[in-house]
């Protein structure tokens, strides 16, 4: 069985629960970020703070890499 990990709020690689549950799981795990500009303008997530959380999504690369799970951001 495979999983699936949304990153949307919680970016964390370390002591995320979700990503924990689907690494326990067992088989693959993708973890997957979406742009979402319709979500984002419906949290009220105005361009600087989109600025801001962009690199941090793309540096989720490395940890995840680390996990074994592959680039898919």
């Amino acid at each position: 069985m495979s999983s699936v990990v949304w990153f949307r709020a919680d970016l964390r690689a370390d002591d995320n629960g979700a990503l924990a549950a689907a690494r326990a799981a067992g088989g693959p795990v993708t973890g997957l970020f979406l742009v979402a500009a319709a979500q984002w303008r419906r949290h009220a997530w105005g361009p600087r703070r989109q600025l801001f959380v962009w690199p941090h999504a793309l540096a989720r690369r490395q940890p995840l890499a680390a996990l074994g799970i592959p680039r898919g951001i």
